[in-house]
């Protein structure tokens, strides 16, 4: 009998970081943000939120940090409350721009939230992807946000990082543009 892995027709990347860490256990965003405080290079912040925060609010917490910022993800799902943020945040400038990958699916799970996310990006692309990945690259700080959570509300345990590091931001980022790349 053979056991032998079948060949993977994917590929892999890694990068290894040092880093300082904290571990927060968030039941509101205000608390959550009260224990970040202010971002510093090279550190990771580790959390759980049972429900009481969304990432779209997070990662408006983060651009309070960074000033405006383009912003690259990559995501199973988004809701109306994320596509109104994104929005909102491309209209006044605080997101230059707004590159991301939604899983393919997501065209016939939410088809009325399918064309309102065409038209919000500045690039978009749908593709099989599981991945929840969130990169804010401002002009002095840059970090990714890497966790459960997809851009949707939602009342159930999620867990992420926030790893405040410029060659991780850049690796997601390359993955990210080339996906959109690919047609």
């Amino acid at each position: 009998m053979d056991i032998s892995a079948p060949e993977s027709k994917g590929s892999a990347d890694s990068i290894k970081l040092e880093t300082a860490f904290k571990f927060l256990d968030g039941r509101k965003l205000n608390q959550i943000s009260h224990n970040i405080g202010r971002l510093e290079s090279d550190i990771s912040i580790f959390f759980k939120t049972d429900g009481a925060w969304s990432a779209i609010d997070l990662i408006e917490y983060l651009l309070q940090q960074t000033g405006a910022a383009d912003i690259y993800f990559s995501t199973w799902s988004i809701g109306p409350e994320a596509l109104r943020y994104y929005s909102h945040w491309l209209n006044s400038g605080l997101v230059k721009s707004a590159v991301g990958i939604i899983d393919e699916g997501f065209r016939n799970r939410k088809p009325d939230l399918y064309h309102q996310a065409i038209n919000t990006f500045s690039s978009l692309k749908f593709s099989k992807s599981h991945a929840k990945v969130t990169v804010i690259k401002g002009d002095n700080l840059s970090l990714t946000l890497m966790g459960s959570a997809n851009l949707t509300r939602n009342p159930r345990t999620e867990v992420g990082v926030i790893i405040v590091n410029d060659d991780l931001a850049q690796s997601n980022i390359n993955w990210i543009m080339e996906g959109v790349a690919n047609v």
